[in-house]
């Protein structure tokens, strides 16, 4: 897929495989990228065959308090519209994973970690 491009921030929607989805985020976590990183989210959660949705903010080199807030916000979301939906982040910055953290959304400081947490088996 081609990726969005909003200033400062490039937004991936990679379908990795069955009922798995992620998204990833490059670049600055702001205001300005907000609603997209919640259109993102809102659209990948609503496909029915998603179960499982990583969010991978590894390359995000900035985020303000909007652009986390919103992400925490459309993850609650999603939550409330599909309840069995497992949703997880991947943000190696301590500042950014703290902030997820507070809002209740499981994060992982590594992809291999979150791996291990979305399917045991494919970890091993």
């Amino acid at each position: 897929m081609r990726p969005a491009r909003f200033l400062g921030m490039i937004l991936h929607d990679i379908p990795i495989a069955a009922g798995l989805a992620l998204l990833k985020i490059e670049g600055e976590l702001d205001f300005a990228g907000a609603p997209a990183v919640r259109s993102a989210l809102a659209k990948a959660a609503d496909h029915g065959a998603v179960a499982r949705m990583v969010i991978d903010l590894g390359d995000v080199t900035a985020a303000d308090d909007r652009g986390v807030a919103s992400l925490a916000a459309a993850v609650r979301q999603a939550l409330v519209r599909h309840p069995a939906l497992r949703v997880i982040a991947v943000a190696p910055d301590s500042s950014l994973a703290g902030a997820l953290s507070k809002a209740m959304i499981p994060v992982y400081g590594r992809g291999a970690d979150a791996l291990r947490f979305i399917d045991p088996e494919q970890a091993a």
